[in-house]
């Protein structure tokens, strides 16, 4: 690409090149435009090798560390490497999952004090650590078992369940999500999600189901009986019906006062749409 920032240039000069570049590191991990993450196997298999220069200092000193400090050096300086991105390496090519076997048991042999012809099985029995292709395959299942169990379905975990739908005959896995499925297939590994429930809107939560007695002060002269429920406040008087007797208005708007000033201090009326009828 070449830019000008000139208007009165006529010559086409290059002021500014840009390099495309086919990976991209983020979070330590090199991710290639493929998704085949081959460049990152090969970017371990170049930070393991410096660190088992580490290995070969402590071991080969005058007084050097016993088997367990180095295999705890070990786990601290060359496993994490391989178990930080274990998941991604899943769709490495077998060459490269090979060359940092390679790497790996040379650091094995290194701890223990084993020479080079050694046995392969020896190595892991005696180091008790599993090859690459099983803690690829291990920190895979720890993966997709937390993504699986989440109270939400992840975006990764639907691509792998859509994968699962698809015929292994015709689609060859080579993609992650692909490998993944074959994996979650042998090992019958459960998808949980429970469903999803929306929370209800403020003008659909019905009303608190109450129900209460208020009665007056005054017993002698006024003995009204307001019952409260949640369809509302009906107030009833025994006189009123069969004498035909009514409250003076002064009485009667003391009382109404009463009543709701309780009914407020007791529970929140926010959401109840209150009916006063006198009888």
């Amino acid at each position: 690409m070449q830019l000008d920032f000139h208007r009165l240039t006529t010559a086409a000069e290059s002021l500014l090149f840009f390099s495309a570049s086919k990976t991209h590191r983020y979070l330590w991990v090199a991710i290639d435009d493929k998704l085949h993450f081959t460049h990152h196997a090969k970017y371990i298999k170049e930070q393991l090798t410096s660190r088992l220069n580490i290995l070969k200092t402590i071991s080969n000193s005058r007084k050097g560390g016993s088997t367990s400090m180095l295999l705890t050096f070990y786990r601290a300086l060359i496993k994490t490497v391989l178990t930080y991105s274990a998941p991604a390496l899943l769709t490495a090519s077998p060459s490269a999952i090979t060359q940092l076997d390679i790497v790996q048991r040379a650091a094995l042999r290194i701890c223990l004090g084993l020479p080079r012809p050694t046995h392969i099985a020896l190595v892991y029995v005696e180091a008790d650590e599993p090859p690459i292709k099983t803690e690829l395959k291990r920190s895979t299942i720890k993966y997709i078992i937390r993504a699986a169990t989440r109270p939400h379905p992840t975006p990764i975990i639907q691509v792998v369940q859509d994968s699962l739908q698809k015929d292994p005959i015709i689609f060859a896995p080579t993609t992650w999500a692909l490998k993944a499925a074959v994996i979650q297939n042998d090992f019958e590994i459960p998808m949980i999600h429970p469903p999803l429930v929306q929370p209800k809107p403020p003008w659909l939560i019905p009303p608190l189901p109450f129900e209460g007695i208020i009665s007056c002060d005054n017993p002698k002269k006024y003995d009204p009986v307001a019952t409260v429920s949640s369809g509302g406040l009906v107030v009833k008087h025994p006189a009123l019906g069969a004498n035909g007797r009514r409250f003076e208005p002064r009485k009667r708007s003391k009382l109404f006062q009463r009543l709701i000033s309780r009914l407020t201090s007791s529970w929140v009326a926010d959401h109840v749409k209150w009916r006063c009828r006198l009888h």
